[in-house]
């Protein structure tokens, strides 16, 4: 059993529709997608009510709470995630 978060939620009805118009999205659904049958997954999606959902917050980039904890904010620099997730992609589970 493993959790996913998917921000935004295009990228959720991409996986679940399989298919998309962007390019990236494309890329995602269909590295997804053969990950899931090479690894014989049984993938359910569903989504939690924003009332009981602790990330809906940060998620709305509200982090008043996390603030208070003394919780530290990490920036992810999203476009060099993509290039290292092209650049070692494999089509093949298991390769990279």
């Amino acid at each position: 059993m493993f959790e996913l978060e998917l921000l935004p939620i295009a990228a959720r009805a991409t996986l679940i529709s399989g298919s998309t118009q962007s390019v990236s999205g494309s890329w995602i659904a269909r590295t997804f997608t053969v990950n899931e049958i090479n690894g014989q997954l049984k993938v359910w999606f569903a989504s939690v009510p924003t009332r009981s959902n602790i990330a809906d917050k940060p998620s709305r980039l509200d982090v008043t709470e996390l603030n208070a904890e003394g919780i530290n904010r990490v920036d992810i620099k999203w476009t060099y995630l993509l290039e290292q997730c092209q650049k070692y992609k494999s089509e093949k589970w298991g390769d990279g």
